[in-house]
């Protein structure tokens, strides 16, 4: 498991572009309405670690469960971990404090497949 987060890790870009790109997936779904219901939560853990929640009602994905697998990596590790799924049309994630941009790549990686960073 640790091969596996330290090659995610490597993924994360450190010029900011998984924060532009969920800026720019935000901002395509702010329609007047969706964004009033707390679209997306960002938020730390006490333990110390990310809170993510993605609300899906209202966007194409919502229909996109099928693409969607959840994942949990490194769950045991003191700082290292993350863990992600779809729960009542809510993207939920919580991880680590160094995992906040794997986090968002997971994200993106399902809300745009074509359009890896």
């Amino acid at each position: 498991m640790a091969d596996q987060l330290n090659a995610t890790a490597k993924r994360a870009t450190p010029d900011g572009t998984e924060l532009a790109k969920l800026q720019a997936w935000y901002k395509s779904h702010c329609d007047g309405e969706w964004e009033l219901h707390q679209a997306i939560k960002i938020s730390t853990l006490d333990n110390p670690g990310w809170h993510v929640q993605i609300d899906l009602r209202s966007t194409s994905l919502v229909d996109e469960y099928h693409r969607f697998e959840p994942k949990q990596v490194d769950y045991e590790h003191e700082t290292n971990w993350y863990t992600f799924n779809i729960e009542n049309d809510i993207f939920t994630a919580a991880g680590g404090p160094e995992t906040l941009l794997e986090i968002l790549r997971e994200f993106l990686d399902f809300a745009e497949p074509d359009s890896k960073v």
